[in-house]
């Protein structure tokens, strides 16, 4: 009996050391922007993702990083797009992923994976709604880019401005939900950042439309008016 409870706290011992140090591990990865390292190790089935949420939230974080996001850069924008109005406020955030259509598309993966992995969560930190926040965002605009724009200009502009018809249920249904974690993501995260806030706001308007639902024809009031 002695020996049994002695090989059972090793076995206790040896998972938490496990746990911390693949933890560890992952940090390290996406210190290095070894972003897909840190996936590998954080999805190799031994973390329970949705009641782990130090785990989850570095996992949503290798999948920003592997997205192409950059909270500084994203949140440093904010000052300028805040003074741009509705059509600013978009281009500013999205002439940072003008890139062709695929590479979004592989962007999308990584946004959605991170959008679950947040949203998921049953209780978040500020930390964590702000991170949702931000990768909502980011989701709503590499969608558009990968599904409706063809990517975007260099000035953030859409490429082209899709038929009403290529505006599917499945694109309108994601940006919704995503104008809903985004709004709730700056509320949960409780920041003081109103220029943040105010682009954030200002895109959950412009989407939607004057019943605060997202339509096909809201989205597509919406990239015109980007186009000017």
């Amino acid at each position: 009996m002695l020996l049994f409870f002695v090989m059972l706290a090793g076995f206790v011992g040896c998972a938490k050391d496990t746990r911390e140090a693949k933890i560890e591990d992952a940090k390290i990865a996406i210190d290095n922007k070894d972003f897909s390292q840190a996936i590998a190790i954080l999805r190799d089935g031994s973390f329970d993702l949705k009641n782990d949420p130090e785990a989850a939230s570095l996992l949503a974080s290798a999948h920003m990083g592997r997205a192409g996001l950059d909270v500084i850069n994203l949140v440093t924008e904010a000052s300028t797009a805040a003074t741009s109005g509705a059509t600013g406020t978009f281009t500013e955030f999205s002439k940072l992923f003008s890139s062709d259509p695929a590479v979004l598309k592989e962007r999308q993966k990584d946004t959605k994976a991170a959008v679950d992995l947040l949203s998921g969560l049953p209780a978040k930190t500020p930390a964590q709604n702000l991170q949702l926040a931000i990768v909502a965002s980011a989701d709503i605009i590499i969608t558009i880019g990968a599904e409706l724009t063809g990517g975007f200009k260099s000035d953030g502009r859409p490429n082209s401005i899709p038929p009403s018809t290529d505006i599917t249920p499945a694109i309108v249904e994601r940006v919704a939900n995503d104008v809903i974690f985004m709004a709730d993501g700056i509320v949960g995260s409780g920041i003081a950042d109103q220029e943040l806030r105010s682009d954030i706001t200002i895109i959950k308007t412009e989407l939607a439309d004057p019943s605060g639902t997202v339509t096909p024809t809201s989205l597509l009031n919406y990239l015109n008016k980007i186009n000017g």
